[in-house]
């Protein structure tokens, strides 16, 4: 059996338990939990369930190192899993290689909002936007997430649930076609550099941020909380279960001092993205607060930037775990641990300059 066991998303419950016994030594969950993120075909078993698969391992083998992107606060009780943001890290390391400035245009939409692919909360976040907001202070880029079918069951079993936050005739329309933006074989960081930063967050105030997050309550951070703050304003999370906590232990702010984050406590997957919009509504539909807002927060805004984009505090603050993941290389046997295995979408393995992406563990 392995060493090092690597739980991939697209893998079977069975054949995550296989790569686990008594030579197990470490165990990498890079990517989301391997439940479909919607919980299809039988969405309420996974609302009923206590204890993911992978959580369950954990606790069934004390003595393997787990290092997961997988997180949320009862983590913190077991001594042999570690927060590892891999994918974080890794474009991370890129932001710093880019000596770019943002600067905000002078005219400013109040929101922007990015969802690809669909997840609950970007299909709730969707349909509330569409009923709710006034969409011409509203960039977006968006794609297939416009049919409430998907999340019936969450929407069912949810006791905040009202006719009056969402309808399935309302919903933010598929408008981000890759091909037609000259980025169709780009990957997540030329597309933040060459499209988004320039045409989505320097004319926006505020992002509000949807990590992806599947059925389970966790989050996972990566890219999209990274490049809110690499955009250089106000961020706002709502959808994604105690994402505050986790992006404030390694080191950000996320606007506490403005924004109700009750919401992210929640257990309610429905009441987990709703709620937040609702309870801040009034902030996140007001230019003037938002200007205000974005005007007295600098700091914060300023201190964001620096830690996603210049300096060495989250490879400082992953350092430990570095040297685990290193481990794990020299002792895995499973083939190479690339950046595909890290759950990192990238689509030819180059950037638009021509170089070839280095591998995860040549950057730490």
């Amino acid at each position: 059996m392995a060493v090092v066991a690597v739980l991939k998303a697209k893998q079977t419950d069975e054949q995550w338990i296989k790569q686990f016994d008594k030579n197990t030594r470490f165990c990498i969950i890079s990517d989301h939990y391997n439940v479909d993120p919607v919980g299809w075909p039988t969405p309420g078993k996974f609302l009923k369930q206590k204890t993911p698969l992978a959580e369950q391992l954990m606790l069934e083998f004390p003595n393997v190192t787990f290092l997961t992107s997988t997180w949320h606060n009862g983590l913190d009780k077991l001594d042999n899993v570690h927060l590892y943001l891999s994918a974080l890290l890794y474009f991370h390391t890129f932001l710093k290689q880019e000596n770019f400035h943002p600067c905000k245009d002078k005219q400013l939409h109040n929101c922007n909002l990015l969802g690809g692919k669909t997840r609950i909360n970007r299909t709730l976040a969707g349909h509330w936007f569409a009923k709710n907001y006034d969409l011409n202070e509203l960039l977006y880029q968006w794609k297939q997430n416009n049919d409430l079918k998907q999340v019936h069951q969450i929407i069912k079993d949810s006791n905040y649930y009202n006719n009056k936050h969402i309808t399935n005739k309302l919903f933010l329309a598929d408008n981000f076609d890759y091909s037609k933006k000259k980025i169709e074989h780009t990957n997540n960081h030329d597309r933040f550099v060459k499209y988004f930063l320039p045409n989505i967050y320097n004319k926006s105030i505020l992002s509000i941020v949807l990590e992806t997050a599947g059925i389970e309550l966790s989050n996972s951070i990566a890219e999209k909380s990274l490049y809110s703050f690499a955009g250089h304003g106000l961020a706002f999370f709502t959808g994604t279960y105690q994402i505050d906590n986790t992006l404030e232990r390694i080191g950000f702010q996320t606007f506490r001092n403005i924004f109700n984050y009750e919401h992210l406590n929640s257990t309610d997957r429905y009441a987990l993205t709703i709620m937040g919009l609702e309870n801040n509504k009034h902030i996140i539909s007001s230019k003037q607060k938002l200007l205000d807002l974005q005007n007295d927060n600098q700091l914060a805004i300023r201190h964001n930037f620096d830690v996603a984009c210049r300096s060495d505090h989250l490879i400082n603050y992953f350092k430990q775990q570095n040297k685990i993941f290193k481990e794990c290389i020299k002792y895995n046997d499973q083939g190479p641990i690339n950046v595909y295995e890290l759950g990192i979408e990238n689509t030819n393995n180059k950037f638009l300059s021509g170089k070839v992406m280095p591998d995860f563990v040549d950057m730490i």
